[in-house]
Order: C-alpha cells, then structure tokens, then sequence
C-alpha cells in the first residue's frame, strides 16, 4: 500500500497501478462511480492546496478537524475537497474525533487517539482491482452504517470569500452533498454557482463561452449580494468601538502612516496583526505594493485591499438617531442640513486627516460656514465618499477599494462588541490566574535537577539556569515517543547565565553577566558529542548561542523554539502543560517552585563523597555503616533503574517529579482496564483486535513521554500489552517513588547532619534502628535455617548466604502496631523482599500500600503489602542479579487475623477482604513450610511477645487448599493455581519491622548487569 495513493489524480493512479503489473477496469460500474468522486475531489483539492494553509484552517476549526504546525496545504486542501463534495462522516470509531475521510476508496483518520498518538484507522470502500468483492472491515469493527456521510461539510463566513470560491471553482451539481444538503457556499453565492454550473453542449462551444460564463457568474453573485442587511444603527455604538471586528494588516509605506492607524485601530475597538490570516478583514496598503507576494495572497484569500483613509472616514460616525436627523432636516432646510454638518465637523477637527497631519484650527470660519459660506462646499467636494458606519457596508467599501474584492459581510456591530468584552474579559481571567500563580510560586530549589546545567554546555567558568522575577526557571525537557514509527526523541532548552552573576539569586531587574541558549536533541538514551558549538550527525546533536548581554534575544529564540515543538507559549506552560496533537509533551522536572520532595540525589551524594575525607569519623557499628553506604550508593541505583531502560541522562536519580510519576500510574491504570476490556480473543483482528492495538498503542505513547525510557535505536518501542508488561512498568514506577523517599533522607542528612558522618547523618535522618546480630547467636540460627529451609525447589537458579542480620525498629511502628494489628491475633514473622535501590524509602518510611494512582493489575489479591513464608519466593523480588549478587530481605512481624482464602489471583482482593469482615487475604500455594518444624522468637519491640516462625523444607498444602475449596464461593474441583502461599495485608497498622537481612546470591550462569 502507497501511503496517499487516493489523493491522487485518476490518471496517476492508473499509471501507478501499471507500475506495480496492476490492471484497473476502468468500464467496471463500481470502478467508474469511484473513478467521478476521485477527479472530482482532485479538480478542487488541487484549487485549495494553492491557498495559504493559514487561510485553510478556519475551515478546519469550523469542522473539528485536528491537525498541527506540521500539517501541509495539500493534505488539508484534500480533506477540505472530500468533506465538500461528499459530506461529513460520523466521528471516527477510534478516536471518536471527526477526522474521517475517503482517500479515493480508502477511508482513512486525520485524527488523534490522544495528543501523543495519530489515528490508523482505515477502512476500504471498495477494491479497484476487485471491485466485485466486498471488502472486509470487520477488523475495525466497522460496517455501511459506521462509514455512512451524514452532515453537511462547514464552510465559514470568513472562507467563502476565498478567491477559489468566489471566482474560480463552481461546486458540481451531481456532487452528492449538493444534492443532499444544497451548495455549501449558500445564499446568494450558491445562486451565482448554480447558474454557472451549466453543462456545456459541445466542446467547442464549450470552449468559446468560458470566459463569458466565468463573468456571468461572478456578476450573477455580486448583483446577488445581500448588501440590504449590512446597515447599522449608529446611536447605539459606543464610542471607541466604532472598528470593532476590524483586523488589519499593512503592506507597503501607507498613508497615513502604519503607526497613526494601528493607534486609531487601538483607539476605537480594531485591531491589527503583522501577517494574513483567516481573521483578517482588511489589507491596507497603497497602489505602488501590487504585484507583491501579500497582495496576491489577499487576492487569493479574497481579502479587501484598501487605502489607509478608509481607516481614518471609518471612525467619522455621526450619531444623531435617524429619526431626529430627519425631523431637523425638514425643519431648518438648508441651514438646518449645515449646522449638522458643521457639528459633525466639530466633533471630528481633533482627529487627524488622511495625511496624518493635524487640521488647523479655523476659528470665524466655522461661523462663515454655518451661515451657508462657500468653503464648507469646497471641503466637502474634496471627499464626499461615504463615512463611518457606511464602510462596514460592502457597496460603500467599493469606492476604498484599490484592489482584492469586497470580501465577506462583517458581523453586526453589536455582535463584534459583545465578542470583543467577551475576548477581554477571558484574557482578563486568564491573567489573573497568571498573577496568582506568579504570587504562589515558589523560587527553584537550589541543587535540584531544574538547576542544572547539562554537562554537554561545554560553557567555561561559572554558568547557571536563568531564573526570572517570577521565579520562573528558563529549563525544559521536551519528550516525544510513538510505538508506531519508533520515534523516542528528547528536545533540552536551557537559558544559562554566565559571568559573575551566574548562581545568584533572581530578581526583577536584568542580572549581570552573559547570556547562552543551550539545545540538544536526539534519540532518549542515545550519546552525545562533546566538542565545540554545534554537533549533529547519527548521535544525539547540541548547539550553544550566545547572546552577549542580549537576554530579550535570548528568551525570545528560547521562547520560538518552544512554541515550534510544543505549539505552545513557554509561560502559559510553566504551572501546567497540555500536549497537542502531534507535538512535544513536557517532562515535570523536580525542583520546580512549590514540589514537594525536591532535591536531585546523584549530585548529593557525590557531594557527600567528596566532603568524607574532611568529616568527622563515623560513630556507627562498623556493620550498620557499611549497610548504609550500601543502601546509598548512587552507582548501584544507576545500574538497576538503567537495566529497566529508565534514561537517566534525561531523568537523574530523583529528577522526576511526584507530579509526573502520578502521570505515569494514571497511565498505567488505562492499560490495565485495556487488559480487561479486551480479553486474549478480542485481540485479535477479527474480534476487533485494530480498536485494542490502537488504544494500547497509545497509552505506551504517552507512557513512554511522561517516564522518559531509552531502547536501542534499531529497537521498536514495546508494547505494553500485556499483564506482565504491565507489572514491570508498575514496578518502575514503585523504584522511582523509593528512590524519591531515599532522596529525602538524603536531604534531611544533609540539612541537619552538620558535624556528622554522612553515613551517620543518613542513619539518623533514616528513623530506623538497626542493631547487628552476632552470627553465633540462637537468633541467627533460627533466621539462617528459615532462610535457606524455605528456598523453594522451582526457584533453582541461584544460591544465598546470610551474610549480615539486623534487629530493626522503625520510629513509630511499635505504638501503631500495639494499636492496630497486636489483638489481632494469627501473627507470623514473614519474608518481604525488594530491589536494593528501594531500601532508603522502605526503612524511612516503611512498607506502603500502593497510592490510588496505580493500577490494580499489578497486584495479585489488590492493593496491599504482601509477604511469603517460602524465603525464594520474596527473594526474586530482589532482582540481585541488577545489583552484583547482593539483596536485603526483611522479615516482618505480621498479624494476619481472620483470613480470607483464595486459591487463584483475585484483583480486587482488598475489597472482598474488607467486605467479609477478614483482616487479611492468604493465596494458598500448592507448596508450603513443613509446619511441625518450627520455632519463637522474641518479638523487636521489646513487648514480651513471642512470634512462630514455620521454618521446615517445602511440602504438599493439600489440607490448606482442601479447605478452602469447602469453603463458599470455590469450586469443588478447582486446584490452587499459586504455587506458593502469599499473605497480603490492606492496613499498615498491621506490620512491624523484625529481622533485615544481608544476603548474597549465587546465581547460576548468570551475568551481572
């Protein structure tokens, strides 16, 4: 399939289908009907894609059709053609957008499944080179109705004046939405059309009349002008709106000058850009700028081009009511009709003339005027064209006219100032909301990752990231990836100050020193080049600018490059981004005023390091130490965080904000109702298999942006599609947040561990006591053999060693558990295992239940803290191979109470729990500890109280799962389908601390990452 083929002319596609030893029947019926609609639609759409894309947009809003600063002419102008001739379809069955479209027989989406996924839905009409089959669509889920055009294509106001419709093209009548809704031009202009859509009779006379016929028409639709409804009523403009729904651009050195009209545009209601768009009204220029680029584009877009004095008689409204005017003219005849006059010319002798200079005060003559003297005559010879309100008529804008046409009838006045007070008060609004936003932020938190200059600057001497009055740090993180074209690019902006006020505080006023607009881009992941001022090529590029003591030429590239990727301005972006269609999402950077939890870890940490030599000496046992610098070591959380693709060159350890990571669990919740929605069958293409690809596509899209990962560049982005995906991504997600609540430790360390070792001060800002247990003990015994008694039979890959046992009691968790979980009753001393990066948050914070953000897939029985009585079965959770053999288990002192007994997973566990009045759910595994061997030991928290430990080598559970299967709610003859026991809790209330433990693992044929 060649993307596009339909857009093109019929010819083309024959001679491309000869191309690749295709025949099309061209005297087929079917191929016929099909070969009318594609040169129908290629006559206008070739018309259109002539038109500026800024003039074909409006059309586009006006039917809520998507599209980006990427989105060409052509392409639009075919879905502007389509939409035209053949009408709207119903909104699309993916993205629910309504961005269906023929591409000759193919119906494709311009669509976006979300701002981070382009639509594919495509559907086949028929087959040109088998138009006899029917196609079939039931991939899609789709059928005749589904793909049925069911309403008019829009065309506003302000594009039916467009060269190509006023002038140039004449809708068919055979085009089926003429026949079915009418000529989309409407009104008198599709009267004009319809007369000039006559068939000819014979080529030849066809030919001789075509000019003639081209005039006939567009007399037909100026005679037919509704000029009638175009009056005002100028009693009730206020003054200062006379312009309103005005917009101008200038071309040329106009008259008066370009400045003195925008002035009067600002004074009375208009306004003016610096380029045409579909909102401009009006051109002003001069006779000498014809034949220039913008004039032509006027012409096209059918846009008045008018001298500057228009502009200036446009603002002469004489407000007496019509009715009083009339009674005073019969009245005082003549005299009567100069006084009105003369008062006219009163109120408007301050504005300035069409020569922009100012009239010179006339004094007696004024008098001489009124009593009917000759000079009042004389001036109003000198222009007695129409003035004021008249011009917003398009039969009185004729004699302003020096080129383009009168272009399309202006809204009522009153309708143009109510949208303008409706406009101002919506900016108003949404500046104020600016200002509150500016009051409560917060400056960037100094070392945080929002402050720091990326390495590749390569900027000599002292350099920081600009940060303005409002607090606003000048740094971004542009993210981008797309499962479907394997995209996964990064865009980094940074705004450095340099010299002697780089790293000082911000204020209002321009800070000392130079200025340097730092970018790089390129491939999540990919290496960059390191030397000079520009680097490109196959590795990720950079480039630094310098802007000397030029910051407003520096915000302002910064400012452009912005708007180019995202679409959008960097300071609406600051306290809030909303990707765009197609464009750069915004990474949420930590260290942002107002974060919570801000700080940036690895740079801490090396900072710590380097200051160890000058610190006092460490005050710890020498085996807690070492577990701490164990359990902080910065080198170890790069390796695990970068075996599961995490770029950390984009993201740094603790980088990311709180704000973003809840992004990304939100992500991950849709995945998991995908999983659900669409069960294994439903999957595939014939059980509406498209819908699921394209939706799981996208949540991967943006899953992929929001937590930046890397994959090799010949490696497509994978899917998240399925459940143990899922689990993996949720994992992530979990190792961030630990890794988050490590960089707090880190941060308490560092603020109140002035006079500490940093272990020491880590150890305090911990909260955790941590008391080493000899190896010759009782205690260690019991451990060592519960330990390796419990390594279950399938987990044979590996080997462990106790190496290091600690007593552990965290603040706080004694009295929480005396409170909750103590009465209980059932209370066991259970395995919980972890990845060795999540250790600083775990025993700082304790075991946490997963927020409401994550998804419940990931978790077997739901939402809980799970523990295992088999020690291999928590040990896997210690992926020891990411971290060079080494993991630390904890062994908990659980109250399980009343417990709710399942034999398969049962995601929503936590519910059913609550709901039945248990306290806990226990999976029941086919293999548990043999439990005649077992043991007590004292309880860590001093309360007296003796814990069992079940410590026996694995064997058969068929009395537990024999129990659970007569329990209600089991199948007489359903197995357990856990190999092993899990004992999950919903209350923290219901943990304490007991055992940690050191281990080292053996693994066979295993390589270290």
């Amino acid at each position: 399939d060649i993307r596009g083929w339909g857009r093109l002319k019929w010819s083309d596609v024959v001679s491309c289908a000869k191309r690749f030893g295709q025949e099309i029947d061209e005297k087929n019926a079917t191929v016929a009907v099909w070969k009318s609609r594609m040169e129908m639609a290629s006559e206008l759409s070739k018309k259109l894609a002539a038109v500026p894309m800024k003039m074909l947009k409006p059309i586009l809003d006006a039917n809520g059709i998507a599209y980006n600063e990427k989105t060409k002419a052509p392409y639009a102008a075919h879905l502007i053609a389509d939409g035209l001739l053949f009408g709207r379809f119903k909104p699309c069955p993916l993205c629910n957008q309504k961005g269906l479209h023929a591409e000759g027989p193919l119906v494709r989406c311009s669509g976006f499944v979300s701002a981070a996924t382009k639509c594919n839905f495509e559907a086949t009409l028929a087959d040109l080179f088998n138009p006899d089959v029917t196609p079939d669509n039931s991939a899609m889920g789709v059928n005749a109705d589904t793909l049925e055009r069911v309403e008019q294509f829009l065309l506003p106001d302000e594009s039916k004046r467009l060269a190509v419709f006023a002038k140039d093209y004449t809708f068919p009548s055979d085009s089926p939405a003429v026949q079915k809704w009418g000529n989309p031009l409407g009104g008198a202009a599709a009267a004009a059309a319809a007369a000039a859509s006559g068939a000819p009779k014979g080529k030849a006379k066809a030919k001789a009349k075509g000019k003639a016929k081209a005039k006939a028409a567009a007399a037909a639709a100026a005679a037919a002008a509704e000029y009638d409804s175009e009056t005002e009523d100028a009693s009730n403009v206020p003054e200062g709106m006379e312009l309103a729904g005005i917009r101008v651009a200038f071309l040329g050195s106009v008259t008066p000058a370009k400045g003195h009209l925008q002035a009067l545009l600002e004074e009375h209601g208009g306004t003016w850009s610096d380029d045409l768009d579909g909102s401009t009204t009006h051109l002003v220029s001069v006779p000498s700028s014809r034949g220039g680029k913008r004039w032509a584009e006027a012409e096209m877009s059918g846009i008045p081009i008018v001298s500057g004095d228009f502009l200036v008689n446009a603002v002469k409204v004489d407000r007496a009511p019509p009715a009083t005017a009339a009674a005073a003219a019969a009245a005082g005849g003549g005299r009567g009709k100069a006084k009105a006059k003369a008062k006219a010319k009163a109120k408007a002798k301050a504005e300035p003339a069409a020569d922009g200079r100012k009239k010179r005060k006339r004094g007696d003559e004024e008098e001489e005027e009124e009593e009917g003297g000759g000079k009042e005559e004389e001036e109003e010879e000198e222009d007695k064209r129409p003035k004021g309100l008249l011009l917003r008529q398009r039969r009185h804008l004729q004699e302003y006219l020096i080129g383009g046409s009168v272009g399309q009838k202006l809204k009522p006045l009153s309708v143009c100032i109510q949208e303008r007070e409706a406009a101002k008060k919506e900016e108003e609004e949404r500046e104020q909301k600016r200002s509150e936003a500016k009051r409560k932020r917060q400056p960037p938190k100094p070392g945080s990752q929002i402050m720091k200059v990326d390495a590749d600057c390569g900027v000599r001497g002292a350099a920081s990231i600009f940060v303005d009055g409002d607090n606003v740090a000048w740094h971004c993180m542009l993210n981008s990836a797309d499962v479907q074209t394997g995209v996964n690019k990064f865009y980094l902006l940074q705004l450095l100050l340099t010299g002697n006020s780089a790293g000082k505080a911000a204020s209002s006023k321009k800070p000392a020193g130079n200025f340097k607009l730092f970018k790089k881009w390129g491939r999540v992941g990919g290496k960059s080049q390191t030397h000079g001022t520009y680097y490109g090529g196959a590795v990720n590029a950079h480039k630094i600018e310098d802007y000397g003591r030029n910051l407003y030429g520096a915000q302002a590239e910064f400012n452009t490059k912005f708007r180019e990727l995202t679409g959008q301005e960097f300071e609406d972006c600051v306290d809030a981004f909303e990707q765009k269609p197609g464009r750069y999402s915004m990474v949420h950077l930590e260290g942002v005023g107002g974060d919570e939890e801000a700080g940036e870890l690895d740079a801490k940490l090396k900072k710590i390091k380097a200051e160890k030599p000058l610190g006092p000496a460490s005050k710890l046992e020498p085996r807690v130490r070492a577990l701490v610098e164990t359990i902080f070591d910065s080198e170890m959380m790069k390796r695990q965080l970068e075996a599961q693709s995490l770029d950390l060159k984009k993201m740094p350890l603790g980088a990311i904000s709180q704000r973003q990571l809840n992004v990304g669990y939100s992500i991950l919740q849709e995945v998991q109702q995908l999983l659900k929605d669409f069960p294994d069958s439903a999957r595939l293409p014939d059980g509406g298999g498209m819908i699921f690809k394209t939706k799981i596509t996208d949540a991967t899209n943006r899953f992929y942006t929001a937590i930046p990962h890397h994959f090799p560049s010949r490696t497509n982005v994978p899917l998240l599609n399925t459940p143990q995906k899922l689990k993996e991504k949720i994992e992530v997600i979990e190792q961030l947040l630990e890794v988050k609540a490590a960089n707090s430790v880190m941060d308490a360390a560092k603020q109140k561990g002035e006079g500490l070792h940093p272990a020491d001060a880590q150890y305090e800002a911990m909260k955790c006591h941590l008391e080493p247990v000899a190896a010759d003990s009782d205690e260690w015994q019991i451990v060592e053999s519960y330990l390796l008694n419990t390594h279950a039979a399938t987990h044979s890959t590996y080997q462990m060693k106790l190496t290091g046992l600690f007593k552990a009691v965290r603040q706080g968790e004694p009295g929480r558990f005396a409170s909750t979980g103590r009465g209980m009753g059932n209370r066991r001393l259970l395995w919980h295992g972890s990845r060795l990066t999540n250790w600083g948050g775990i025993l700082s914070q304790g075991l946490r239940i997963a927020p409401p953000e994550a998804p419940v897939t990931g978790y077997m029985f739901g939402k809980g803290v799970y523990f295992a009585d088999m020690s291999s079965k928590s040990a896997n959770y210690c992926f020891a191979h990411t971290s060079k053999g080494k993991g630390i288990m904890l062994l908990c002192d659980v109250a399980l109470g009343k417990q709710y007994r399942r034999l398969t997973a049962e995601y929503e566990a936590a519910e059913s729990c609550k709901a039945g009045g248990f306290d806990s759910t226990w999976g029941i595994g086919k293999t548990h500890p043999e439990p005649s061997e077992r043991a007590e030991v004292d309880a860590a928290d001093g309360s007296g109280d003796r814990l069992l430990v079940v410590k026996g080598k694995g064997v058969g559970n068929e009395e537990n799962i024999q129990k659970a299967k007569d329990e209600e709610g089991h199948l007489k003859d359903k197995m357990s389908s856990l190999l092993y026991n899990e004992f999950i809790v919903y209350d923290i209330g219901q943990i304490q601390m007991h055992y940690l433990l050191q281990v080292d693992f053996t693994f066979k044929s295993m390589i270290f990452l």
